[in-house]
């Protein structure tokens, strides 16, 4: 019999395959040679001329003008593609005036692709040279590094980098706010240099009229894992006073979650307003010791150990700075307080008798007041510094010694 060709099984049927295999594979050819003409055609591109679309793309992403004067590199075919810019500008902010935020001779910066299916940006390399960073912040809290136009208070967290090289750096600091200017060199090695350090910043300058200096230290930024610590130490001082650190950020390049332990002496506590913001008391010569924990907007110094003049001090304090005014609490005790140390709370000295503990100016103010005949000095509340703070603080003493009148 016959076979029938009309039936699904039959012989048609059987003609068809070769015909749709055929199809298949044009198909796949031409899906072939067009994937290979568009990764040649991106091999071979001419990126620089796009340069200036891409340039007015994050001149407008950014809020300021970015230029790129140089050449345009891009290499797309990779699970890591990374672009080369050479002459990179980025202007400052239209507050501040004409003149450059930041500016690089060269930056290489490459992205990982599979963390960021993840919802992770992941830079394996970002390489800068010669990169000159110029910041200013105003009288207003206008800050030319804040590029959310200060809508945005969040701390600074930059993408996890796997490696860090950066070479000749030069940084210039302008706060208004904290009388300060600093001119510092920073750079950035793959192994420990002769400060063994892998990434330096070291730089001085003037706050409030005093001399300035800090310097940074971290471990090599090589291979530096996303969900690891990355260790660092600071070393600053302010005029006559001193703080040093020792900590690390929970996880490289995230600002906001830190550790540190920290020790700071000076001759006078109410100097750290201009580190800190925060209006601490005036004191005698201090010397202090705290782990500080930072989280987000919240800072926490546990651990709180030291003295105050002839004082000693402990306890705990934090400050939360999410909201208009920064808030102060604080729970502290002291076993021993020696009463003339109270007197620098409102302006006056110590006593300056031997085995008293005074600053020189401290010294000299008790002796222009004993010249004088005078009971109270002529100090000046600054108000401005009160009313940009709320507080509530807890002081409890054991002891008294050197009052003029028994006191519990």
């Amino acid at each position: 019999m016959p076979p029938n060709t009309d039936h699904p099984d039959g012989a048609a049927s059987k003609r068809s395959h070769p015909r749709t295999r055929r199809t298949a594979l044009w198909g796949g050819a031409i899906a072939l040679i067009v994937a290979s003409a568009a990764a040649l055609i991106l091999m071979l591109f001419d990126w620089n001329l796009v340069r200036d679309p891409i340039a007015r793309l994050a001149s407008a992403r950014l809020g300021r003008q970015v230029q790129i004067a140089g050449n345009l590199e891009i290499h797309l075919w990779s699970l890591k593609p990374y672009a080369t810019i050479d002459a990179l500008e980025i202007g400052n902010p239209a507050w501040a005036g004409p003149g450059q935020t930041a500016s690089f001779e060269r930056v290489v910066v490459q992205v990982e692709l599979l963390p960021l299916l993840r919802g992770r940006r992941v830079l394996s390399r970002l390489e800068l040279q010669s990169p000159d960073i110029n910041l200013r912040r105003d009288l207003q809290g206008r800050a030319s590094w804040d590029f959310s136009d200060g809508r945005s208070k969040a701390p600074l967290r930059l993408p996890a980098i796997r490696r860090l090289i950066v070479n000749g750096g030069h940084l210039t600091l302008v706060d208004e706010k904290r009388k300060l200017r600093l001119n510092a060199q920073f750079s950035a090695q793959e192994v420990k240099g002769a400060t063994g350090d892998g990434f330096r910043l070291s730089g001085q300058g003037v706050m409030n009229d005093a001399a300035f200096r800090l310097t940074l230290g971290g471990g090599p930024l090589l291979d530096i894992e996303p969900d690891k610590p990355y260790p660092f130490t600071a070393d600053i001082l302010a005029g006559q006073t001193r703080v040093r650190a020792n900590g690390a950020l929970a996880t490289p390049f995230d600002f906001g979650h830190l550790v540190v332990d920290l020790s700071a002496k000076g001759v006078d506590l109410g100097d750290l307003y201009d580190l800190t913001g925060i209006p601490f008391p005036n004191t005698p010569p201090y010397q202090l010791t705290g782990r500080l924990v930072r989280t987000l907007r919240e800072y926490k110094i546990d651990n709180l150990n030291g003295r105050l003049g002839d004082s000693d001090i402990a306890g705990h304090l934090a400050v939360s700075t999410g909201r208009d005014r920064p808030y102060l609490s604080a729970d502290l005790r002291t076993r021993s307080l020696d009463f003339d140390d109270l007197a620098t709370i409102f302006g006056g000295p110590p006593s300056t008798g031997a085995g008293e503990t005074a600053s020189p100016s401290q010294v000299a103010m008790a002796h222009t007041m004993n010249t004088q005949r005078r009971l109270l000095p002529d100090a000046t509340l600054k108000v401005a510094r009160v009313r940009a703070l709320d507080a509530d603080v807890r002081y409890r003493v054991t002891s008294i010694h050197d009052a003029i009148l028994p006191l519990r």
